[in-house]
């Protein structure tokens, strides 16, 4: 017997009317379950004109969340998008920008489609951070760069010290608890376009550094309000007109993403993937003598950084002793981006999972973005670390993607509705 035919002699025993049945019986089941425990609509969060806002100009939020179904557990969700996901083409013109100490970071602009020339309004600005190792050539900050640019946006995405191709030309590259090269960045921005308007957009830890910046943005608004004529360039980073802004999968807790991130095998092998990112970007910096002088002094010096593990040992090893902070219980307390919810006086929206293995939902801050006047939180059940995928062949737009273009054109269209 020829294989062709046991192939076709065992397909036939298959396909009899009792496996059909049980087959369509199975498939019954496994849909009424996926719709009633996975297909659930995102949770909203926020006071009470925030929810509102939100469900009137983000029509994502009426709808259930479909997560692909053979990938809604957080690692396979969360590595997916990465994998499977399909980039949109997005073309970058890139400006160096040195900062007040020396240091130089990447600013890769995108330019929406040529507009009438009659049209002589400004042309609105969305400026994107990647995560902590991340660039502009990243999956999710291509994506996110070709998507408000098709909304007839400008986006620029903003390449941390060291990371996009750009060597370090400074003593020390960044931190999530410091905002201070973010400033400088939205002070050059602006003064690219000074009648612009602008949106910031963080991912995970992009959004802490953001949302640091929004709590500082506010404060110094409010204590010390701008006066700047529109179509002059700002002095300084409360003459900027920032609108609102976002945070995607941010880790709100430096603590508990430890914890976390250090808790599972799976968890435990994600950590060590981006604590050797770091390691890199540390090892191909080294030459620079500036930052190998700092490098030096750490303790054990290069070769000892790089034997971290974890992410938390390469705060301890290299972060803590080279940005001056008394320990790593002082770092990730500063870095934490809870302290500032109660500052924030523009619209801003964090978008998170529920199975984040950076920050689960139990550790998310409910109750203080429940309380804010200006903050506002979307909770899926799944989607995992900037995952958030979507169908059975999860090609296309995100959920969380979804989300931020609706939320973005909200902001744009729609902010004088909100509270100020």
């Amino acid at each position: 017997m020829s294989f062709l035919t046991f192939f076709l002699n065992l397909l036939t025993l298959v396909l009899t009317w009792p496996a059909l049945l049980s087959i369509a019986v199975g498939a019954g089941l496994f849909a009424t379950w996926y719709r009633r425990t996975i297909a659930t609509r995102a949770r909203v969060l926020g006071s009470e004109s925030t929810q509102s806002f939100l469900l009137r100009h983000v029509p994502a939020l009426q709808d259930r969340v479909w997560p692909t179904w053979w990938a809604c557990h957080a690692l396979i969700s969360t590595v997916g998008r990465a994998l499977i996901q399909k980039q949109r083409d997005v073309s970058y013109r890139r400006e160096i920008l040195t900062l007040r100490d020396g240091g130089t970071v990447a600013l890769d602009w995108s330019d929406p489609p040529a507009r009438d020339a009659s049209d002589k309004t400004p042309v609105d600005i969305v400026l994107i951070l990647p995560g902590i190792a991340g660039s502009s050539d990243e999956g999710y900050t291509r994506n996110a760069a070709a998507l408000c640019t098709g909304l007839g946006y400008r986006s620029v995405v903003f390449n941390n010290r060291g990371q996009g191709g750009i060597t370090v030309t400074s003593p020390r590259v960044y931190n999530a608890a410091c905002c201070e090269d973010l400033c400088e960045v939205v002070v050059h921005v602006q003064s690219t376009s000074p009648a612009s308007r602008m949106a910031v957009v963080g991912f995970s830890m992009g959004g802490m550094i953001s949302s640091h910046f929004f709590g500082m943005y506010s404060r110094e608004r409010k204590t010390n309000p701008s006066m700047r004529d529109p179509t002059a360039p700002p002095t300084r980073v409360a003459e900027c007109n920032v609108i609102g802004g976002m945070g995607l999968s941010m880790p709100w807790d430096p603590i508990k993403c430890r914890v976390s991130l250090e808790s599972t095998v799976v968890n435990r092998g994600l950590n060590r993937h981006i604590t050797n990112n770091l390691h890199k970007l540390v090892q191909r910096n080294s030459a620079n003598l500036e930052y190998k002088e700092v490098v030096d002094s750490v303790p054990g010096g290069l070769s000892h950084i790089c034997k971290s593990d974890t992410i938390s040992e390469f705060d301890q090893r290299y972060i803590v002793p080279s940005f001056g902070f008394s320990s790593l219980h002082d770092y990730y307390n500063k870095a934490s981006p809870e302290r500032h919810i109660s500052d924030i006086n523009i619209p801003v929206l964090y978008v998170h999972a529920a199975d984040d293995m950076f920050m689960p939902g139990k550790d998310l801050p409910e109750d203080k973005i429940a309380t804010s006047n200006h903050c506002g939180m979307v909770i899926t059940k799944w989607g995992g670390h900037l995952g958030f995928l979507e169908g059975s062949l999860p090609r296309g737009d995100t959920y969380c993607e979804k989300v931020m273009c609706q939320y973005v054109t909200a902001l744009f269209n729609h902010s004088h509705e909100l509270q100020r």
